[in-house]
């Protein structure tokens, strides 16, 4: 049993006063409880007092607060951690669809490493007709590992001036430097 709750002894509307003076909150007063109860008049004042020496209704009221301010920040920590939980799950995810979509983006630059830079087209005679440029270069390579590296000691593809000329200018530098990576992150994996 809640000290709010009904004593021994207390009459029904000794009760019913007590539950509206415990229902005035934080600005409760005796006087305000007794013109809720009774109305105007000092004669109703008196007789609230009386139930409340008796019946202990500061204290109880007291208790009465205590329990439901427990409740209301039992609630917001709760609510707080579902949204922690929360939170971690969906950040978890997003790593995780970052990861997916850098690993998405080296096949993407294996397959690139593979074809030629350029594109011919031959005649049925063997002769070529047309040389096309490949929609890519090794520049794009060099940007696209760029972005993949987001390591503390990110892999320098310039040089001390700032320009990117140290693998940038050279396609077989940007190559072995691409396979040096690509090696070191799977060694026991035969290049591609």
């Amino acid at each position: 049993m809640h000290s709010w709750e009904r004593e021994t002894g207390e009459t029904q509307r000794a009760y019913e006063a007590f539950k509206i003076y415990r229902d005035l909150g934080p600005r409760r007063s005796l006087r305000r409880a007794a013109e809720l109860v009774y109305g105007e008049g000092t004669g109703s004042v008196r007789r609230i007092e009386k139930w409340s020496r008796a019946h202990d209704w500061v204290a109880r009221a007291q208790a009465y607060d205590d329990y439901h301010e427990m409740i209301r920040r039992e609630a917001i920590e709760s609510y707080e951690r579902s949204q922690g939980t929360d939170f971690g799950y969906r950040c978890a995810k997003l790593q995780e669809e970052v990861l997916s979509g850098k690993e998405a983006l080296l096949e993407k630059i294996k397959q690139m490493l593979t074809w030629p830079i350029e594109r011919r087209v031959e005649s049925k005679d063997g002769k070529t007709v047309n040389v096309y440029p490949a929609r890519w270069s090794y520049a794009t390579i060099v940007k696209a590992l760029q972005m993949l590296d987001d390591s503390p000691d990110k892999v320098a593809f310039t040089n001390p001036s700032g320009q990117q000329s140290a693998y940038g200018q050279n396609p077989e530098d940007v190559r072995r430097r691409f396979m040096e990576l690509i090696e070191a992150e799977h060694p026991d994996e035969p290049p591609f």
